[in-house]
């Protein structure tokens, strides 16, 4: 397992193939500050290759406008599609809501269970292979 560790704040990890994991330990509130910081650690350790990301969202307890901004404009690079792990119904109405009208660059759905989300991550990287076998 390849991880990175800015600090406490923020983990980022591969455990597949292709597949890049993040979480937050402890709950947590994104502003622009830690959006930016959190992108720039993403960005890093992508080392300019597209990933799959899961998204461990359970433990942020929102965001500014500010910060969705940011991430809608920048928080895509590097990914070819990514996971959103949420705790409730209506955070995973939410997300897939934002993903039907903002039409972020990349595939993006929410989940309420890891399994299900590393599933579909797992389909798109077949379908990201047979297109490319076209």
């Amino acid at each position: 397992m390849f991880t990175m560790n800015d600090d406490d704040f923020f983990k980022l990890w591969k455990e597949q193939v292709g597949i890049t994991y993040t979480s937050y330990p402890e709950k947590v509130f994104l502003d622009i500050n830690n959006m930016k910081r959190i992108i720039d650690i993403r960005h890093r350790f992508s080392q300019g290759e597209k990933q799959f990301l899961c998204y461990d969202f359970r433990n942020v307890t929102g965001m500014n406008k500010e910060a969705r901004d940011y991430s809608g404009i920048y928080g895509n690079e590097y990914f070819h599609a990514c996971a959103v792990l949420v705790n409730s119904r209506a955070q995973l109405y939410m997300f897939n809501i934002y993903a039907i009208l903002k039409k972020p660059k990349t595939p993006f759905k929410a989940f309420l269970n890891k399994e299900e989300a590393v599933s579909w991550l797992k389909k798109m990287q077949r379908q990201l292979l047979s297109n490319s076998d076209k």
